[in-house]
């Protein structure tokens, strides 16, 4: 016999989205394990570009945990500086072939 609470988590959505650390943004569809609770920090296996790629759950639906918006955040710091990097040299690369 299943308590109240137990009963709600069955019967409840299954998040729409997560943020997984191997392929950004994916539907919760994708996620490969269907019989298992989905929570953050959870490594889960994903069909990824007709592939099976394993990724840990840093947030679902929006919802960031600190660490996951960390994370985020130094992830789109080095590629902006990356893309910074890039434009350097290639300014340099065409003054220097005029």
């Amino acid at each position: 016999m299943s308590t109240f609470r137990q009963l709600c988590k069955e019967l409840a959505p299954r998040p729409r989205k997560a943020l997984l650390s191997t392929t950004g943004i994916a539907p919760t569809r994708l996620i490969v394990e269907k019989d298992i609770e989905i929570c953050e920090g959870q490594l889960v296996t994903v069909n990824w570009e007709r592939k099976k790629v394993k990724g840990k759950i840093l947030a679902l639906n929006g919802k960031l945990s600190s660490n996951a918006l960390l994370a985020l955040l130094v992830l789109r710091f080095l590629y902006y500086l990356f893309v910074f990097i890039n434009l350097k040299l290639l300014s340099v690369y065409i003054t220097r072939a005029n």
